[in-house]
């Protein structure tokens, strides 16, 4: 297509989607705040610290100016820690940024609002998509099978980022329900904190599999309060991302809880995982949401006393266990 594309975000999920990008002959600016790193794709085409000895193609660039990453562009795509995104797109000038697409690429919630609502409020005119779907950025950078969908307001603009980013092996789905499609990227996160919190505590894997599966009941409850349509929690940005991110250490998120289930401090998880785990804001945004609408989430009530409310992992299972028998639905 040789388009013109920026990236917010120097991590794996940016250089793994710049990849994509520039094998489908795009030209990709990368902003990055280290300098080392910026040095390093423009002088050496690697970036060690991510990417090992591989090599990145020279039709992308970075810049740790912000101004020049997204002046010459037709895309800007945010794939920062999603604490920092205010902070960052605060310094962009709307009227610098007009006729640009927004693709919103980091899933999480920010101080009561999706990332969509928060970029919506600084660029109102502006067209904004989210891109998600179970995509572990090290088997895109290897050029392995991986689904994902492209979800607008705008039908037009959801297809648009399609053909942006669709290639023989990174295929892109569309869909209109972008509430639903970022909502589960959210939450899968704060799942998956759960299964490997149930992994590191040696509790097995039929407990995780029954941890995913009442979690992905829990979605489904959240649809008539965020309005979410019920094939999405079923399709890829649901069930798809939340089987992947739930199973597998290279899940950070899962990592995170697994630490966690071994007795490692929080501190001490982070330290361990290396890079940003969305699930722990994530979390208390959602337990608000579960309170505010007297929504029954006992697997989020139970990680938000683990977490916020240091409830020792053993007596959270044993209460989360000892609940009143039930009707599976």
């Amino acid at each position: 297509m040789n388009e013109k594309v920026s990236i917010l975000g120097c991590g794996n999920w940016g250089l793994a989607l710049a990849t994509v990008l520039s094998n489908n002959e795009d030209d990709v600016l990368i902003y990055a705040r280290n300098q080392d790193e910026v040095s390093e794709i423009n002088d050496f085409h690697t970036c060690e610290k991510y990417l090992g000895s591989m090599k990145l193609k020279e039709n992308i660039k970075a810049t740790n100016y912000l101004f020049d990453a997204i002046k010459d562009t037709d895309f800007i795509i945010i794939a920062l820690p999603v604490s920092v995104i205010e902070e960052v797109l605060l310094r962009i000038t709307p009227s610098k940024v007009k006729d640009k697409t927004f693709i919103i690429a980091s899933k999480g919630m920010y101080k009561g609002e999706t990332i969509f609502e928060l970029v919506h409020k600084i660029f109102k005119s502006n067209d904004i998509a989210i891109l998600s779907g179970p995509s572990f950025s090290k088997y895109v950078l290897e050029k392995k099978i991986t689904c994902v969908v492209s979800a607008s307001n705008k039908l037009s603009v959801a297809k648009e980022v399609q053909m942006l980013f669709h290639n023989s092996y990174f295929r892109v789905y569309t869909s209109s329900d972008y509430k639903g499609v970022e909502f589960c990227g959210a939450m899968k996160n704060v799942i998956a904190l759960g299964a490997g919190i149930i992994e590191g505590y040696g509790a097995g894997s039929n407990a995780r599999a029954a941890l995913i599966s009442r979690g992905l009941h829990e979605m489904n409850k959240y649809r008539i309060a965020i309005g979410i349509r019920k094939d999405t929690i079923f399709g890829l940005t649901g069930v798809g991302d939340l089987v992947l991110t739930a199973t597998d250490r290279t899940s950070r998120n899962y990592s995170l809880g697994f630490y966690l289930g071994q007795g490692k401090s929080l501190e001490d998880a982070k330290i361990l995982v290396k890079s940003t785990a969305e699930s722990i804001n994530t979390l208390k945004e959602i337990y608000k949401i579960s309170t505010k609408h007297g929504i029954d989430s006992p697997i989020i009530k139970t990680l938000y006393q683990i977490i916020y409310e240091n409830q020792p992992i053993e007596i959270a299972v044993k209460l989360l266990m000892n609940r009143k028998a039930k009707n599976e639905f």
